[in-house]
């Protein structure tokens, strides 16, 4: 499914390569460099493969991944390949769905993957012959099985109201997120922080009248 997406990116350091010699430098509070990891969020689009009864391996992401850039003209720096996890079902319904995802790695989109969805049979039928070509047995029989269920597929548009996360009810709940989860903070300047909830505290809504 092609979908909206709001894509967490973490990098946790960096490798200096000098000659044959490189060195790995890791984010924490003893690097000289900075002592946390660094978080970025945006908003875009992306593909989402939701294939509970396929595993595909890092192998066969990356090439299904370049099959897609080389068939379609587009460099692999703009588009992004991590797993995605959504609370909510393609028709609107609560429903926990995981897989791997391909998106535009550019805040706010440039719809650079709405080609692979759209050509998902001849993208992946490539991308199994890559991985044979390359001797890759491992990837080719875990894509084996995408392209046969890739096959089958119909087209179709999907429109479900949003959820109403965090909204008030009638009879007076209120939906947060619970202690130990993972929740994003924007601060005052506009940056957003991956945080983790340690408490919960009511704040209600002040009404202020001036005369």
């Amino acid at each position: 499914m092609e979908t909206e997406l709001q894509v967490s990116e973490l990098v946790t350091g960096f490798t200096e390569q000098r000659s044959p010699s490189k060195e790995t430098h890791v984010y924490n509070q003893a690097s000289p460099y900075y002592q946390r990891s660094l978080n970025r969020f945006f908003r875009t689009t992306g593909v989402c493969l939701h294939l509970p009864q396929i595993n595909i391996s890092g192998d066969g992401e990356h090439i299904l991944l370049e099959t897609f850039c080389g068939e379609f003209g587009v460099q692999e720096r703009d588009v992004g390949l991590g797993d995605f996890h959504t609370k909510v079902d393609v028709s609107g319904r609560a429903g926990t769905q995981k897989g791997t995802c391909i998106f535009d790695a550019t805040n706010g989109s440039l719809r650079l993957t709405q080609q692979f969805v759209m050509n998902l049979p001849a993208v992946v039928k490539l991308a199994v012959e890559l991985a044979r070509r390359r001797d890759n047995n491992s990837a080719a029989s875990q894509l084996d099985p995408l392209l046969r269920i890739a096959e089958s597929f119909e087209r179709r548009t999907v429109v479900s109201e949003e959820p109403e996360l965090f909204q008030g009810e009638s009879d007076g709940w209120l939906e947060v997120i619970a202690r130990g989860e993972k929740g994003i903070y924007a601060g005052d300047n506009g940056n957003m922080l991956e945080v983790e909830v340690t408490a919960i505290r009511w704040t209600p809504k002040w009404r202020c009248l001036r005369h």
